[in-house]
């Protein structure tokens, strides 16, 4: 390794420490998610029929991909000319069947014909010499091979996504380079390469951070995206209507921000209409069938994220068998795994109802208790009877082993020890039970509850609620630290809460001082979850965040026992006994 590798070595090793952790260290936050922000490359899984074989990946940077795009092709062949971005990935995909190579694609060291797949970003496509290099790409490619070319568009070349956001400025383009990042101009130059059969598709906002990406040559698909994405401001509404009839007129097919084109020389398959959105372990593919969604696939953002789908198939089907008796069971989506190159997919069926998040805002909540007290009893009311219908033996952890449980070295922070053991009930926990992942009908009764990636059979009853509880109040109250802060110091929206968290806690036999010492449990279990499997994730930016949200908990755990403590002796509004058999109010 080089100076220039030895020096990326022991940068990483500063970031990432003895112990494995990458929590702490010289980068910031724009370098670590250029290094582990896997979510960002989730794409690659919809074009798996298209890498395969010898993948070359073109000048990938970082190479934050290359460990994804290893579990789709037989073979990566990284071709990046920097010293410095070669010994990260060599770092980076250290467990991973990786070769890589020094040079640029006009010398690259490859036989004619011998490359089954090429992966081209737009760093590397917005050359000067566009149609050179695409005959390059024609040369190493197999007559049967893809290539798969990321562009920017003109709106993005221009500068225009920075005016409204999603990127940073960009130096003014030249004639030039405006017009070859035209769609028509890059397929006039694929077709004289003699890529005759080329297939579009648009990542939106854009390719560095991409929400959806929808294939262009599908109007219904583009419609449905558009439908779904529809905003309730009325500023919103007609932004949204302007899209569809500028989708309408064709002008929208020359307007999208980044483009992705799979390129073939002959025929490529015919497959079904798929739409797809980025998350943070998993992506979602839609399976569109005309304006109808037939079928939701989860499929994992990198090798080492299939566990989350092999954890949510488990704890929802032993949950939602209707033989449990469980009155909650019917809001329990049955999964079915199926295998695919980057891993165990998770198979959905097409779910009714609108997340709780979209249903309600932080002013109104401010504004409007009872609004409050609605969405506290819609979440609380549910998982009170999952937990009651699933809960098993009480048992007893010492202030020790509380501390022990809670603590991830790899975060540097040590929970309070209680000052006694602690008593609780086992029971199925969700692991991110959120507003977003609580689904609603019309009349505000959950419907489904989605997302179980961080489940587990055997949890503690205080990690959903009071992460239910805590994401309202930030919600509410406008960033973590206030949403607890505005809760304890009493008020209306304190009085709220109080009682729903007494109502549930005498459910679930619980005391102040069990509440208050597990009440970041959710928080050190989806970081811990992430430690166990070595996921990329863990690395990122949000354990950080997570972090700093345990240590605020910590923070307030005396106070929010006293709290509670009042609440529990005055018994103010407590409604004891089985959890009552209605529909949560509308909100």
């Amino acid at each position: 390794m080089d100076a220039n590798g030895a020096t990326i070595g022991l940068e990483r090793r500063a970031v990432i420490g003895d112990d494995g952790s990458l929590l702490e260290g010289p980068l910031d936050d724009r370098a670590r998610n250029a290094l582990f922000g896997v979510g960002q490359d989730g794409w690659y899984p919809l074009f798996a029929h298209a890498i395969s074989g010898t993948c070359v990946a073109v000048s990938p940077g970082k190479g934050r991909q290359v460990p994804l795009l290893s579990a789709l092709a037989n073979q990566v062949v990284v071709l990046e000319p920097s010293a410095e971005n070669r010994a990260t990935i060599e770092t980076l995909c250290a467990d991973y069947p990786v070769i890589t190579v020094g040079g640029t694609l006009e010398a690259a060291p490859f036989a004619p014909g011998s490359v089954d797949t090429l992966i081209v970003p737009a760093s590397t496509a917005h050359e000067s010499q566009q149609s050179r290099l695409l005959e390059d790409c024609a040369t190493l490619l197999a007559d049967d091979g893809s290539l798969v070319l990321t562009r920017d568009g003109p709106t993005r070349v221009s500068g225009m996504t920075a005016l409204c956001g999603p990127d940073e400025t960009v130096e003014r383009p030249t004639p030039r380079q405006l017009l070859e990042s035209t769609r028509f101009v890059t397929q006039r130059s694929l077709e004289r390469a003699g890529f005759d059969h080329v297939k579009w598709y648009a990542l939106a906002p854009t390719s560095d951070w991409f929400e959806w990406l929808v294939p262009l040559d599908d109007e219904t698909a583009v419609d449905w995206v558009l439908e779904t994405n529809r905003p309730a401001s009325w500023t919103g509404q007609l932004v949204h209507t302007g899209a569809r009839v500028a989708a309408r007129l064709g002008v929208l097919d020359h307007a999208w921000p980044s483009l992705v084109a799979v390129c073939r020389k002959q025929p490529q398959p015919e497959l079904p209409t798929h739409v797809l959105k980025r998350g943070a372990n998993r992506s979602l593919v839609f399976e569109l069938e005309g304006n109808s969604l037939e079928c939701v696939r989860k499929v994992p953002n990198h090798p080492r994220h299939g566990h989350f789908n092999e954890r949510s198939a488990t704890v929802r089907n032993t949950l939602a068998d209707p033989a449990t008796g469980s009155i909650t069971a019917s809001a329990i989506p049955e999964a079915t795994l199926e295998d695919s190159s980057p891993g165990p997919t998770l198979l959905e069926a097409p779910m009714e109802g609108t997340a709780l998040a979209k249903r309600i805002d932080g002013t109104t909540l401010r504004s409007d208790p009872e609004a409050f007290a609605r969405v506290l009893e819609t979440g609380l009311d549910w998982i009170t009877r999952l937990q009651c219908d699933h809960r098993e033996a009480t048992i007893t952890r010492s202030p020790e082993e509380i501390v022990a449980t809670w603590t991830v070295p790899e975060l540097d922070l040590e929970p309070p020890q209680p000052p006694h053991p602690l008593s609780y009930p086992t029971v199925p926990c969700h692991g991110d039970y959120h507003p977003g992942n609580v689904v609603v009908d019309d009349q505000g009764t959950v419907e489904t509850v989605i997302d179980w990636e961080y489940a587990t059979l055997e949890g503690n009853p205080v990690a959903d609620p009071l992460f239910f509880t805590l994401k309202v109040a930030e919600r509410t109250f406008g960033s973590f630290e206030a949403g607890i802060a505005g809760l304890l110091k009493g008020g209306t929206h304190g009085t709220v809460f109080g009682s729903h968290l007494e109502t549930w806690g005498r459910q679930l036999d619980l005391d102040p001082p069990t509440i208050a010492h597990l009440a970041g449990s959710t928080f050190s279990r989806q970081i811990a979850v992430h430690v166990d499997h070595d996921t990329p994730y863990r690395h990122h930016t949000t354990p950080r965040r997570k972090r700093d949200r345990l240590e605020t908990l910590f923070e307030y755990i005396t106070d929010l026992e006293a709290f509670l403590e009042r609440h529990w002796c005055s018994g103010s509004m407590s409604m004891g006994g089985a959890v009552p058999d209605r529909p949560a109010s509308d909100f």
